[in-house]
């Protein structure tokens, strides 16, 4: 990705793929995080402060700004561990 626009067209295709950003709130503490699909139902999930500047810049902007939202219901990605809120775009 080379732009906030690419990280933009990334989260609002919601087609499962392998590499698709998918930002999340921790529920405990409303840290962001981004997992990533892997494939084959693996899920890479990373802070906020350890993505690429560019990745992390763009969603810290689109959630202030309220163009990434609390989609669904809390959920943890592996049992047993913190909870998570998916967060989708919307224009």
């Amino acid at each position: 990705m080379n732009s906030i626009n690419d990280v933009i067209v990334d989260l609002a295709d919601n087609t499962p793929r392998p590499g698709r950003l998918c930002p999340l709130l921790k529920q405990d503490n409303n840290t962001l995080h981004v997992g990533i699909s892997a494939g084959m139902g693996n899920f890479e999930l990373t802070p906020i402060e350890d993505c690429k500047p560019l990745v992390a810049d763009a969603i810290k902007q689109l959630y202030e700004t309220e163009n990434l939202v609390p989609s669904g219901k809390a959920r943890s990605i592996y049992p047993g561990d913190d909870l998570f809120i998916r967060l989708v775009y919307k224009e």
